[in-house]
């Protein structure tokens, strides 16, 4: 599960957003408690950018939403990633990249 985490935040790095969410979506299914709300939340991440990149704004503010909601339940550090960096980037919806712990 952690080698398509990493895999999946490389591919999210490199703006693959629907490569990134294929990838954590498949980790997503083994993984359990925080670290599972932490893939929901970087799968509807991937999402929003996806739709945003796709001119579907409607769709892309309501992933938005939903990450952000998903985020500020989880811990400040999850899965070696500064959630607290993560959730204050992605308000501005901007493009930012995901930076683990020993990367």
């Amino acid at each position: 599960m952690k080698e398509q985490f990493r895999q999946g935040v490389r591919l999210f790095n490199d703006g693959l957003f629907f490569d990134a969410h294929e990838i954590w979506e498949e980790a997503w299914n083994d993984a359990e408690g925080n670290e599972k709300r932490l893939l929901q939340a970087l799968i509807q991440i991937a999402v929003a950018y996806l739709k945003r990149d796709s001119g579907i704004p409607g769709g892309a503010a309501k992933m938005h939403k939903a990450g952000l909601e998903k985020l500020k339940n989880l811990p400040d550090r999850c899965l070696g990633l500064d959630v607290r960096e993560i959730e204050r980037n992605f308000r501005t919806f901007a493009a930012f990249k995901l930076k683990p712990e020993g990367e």
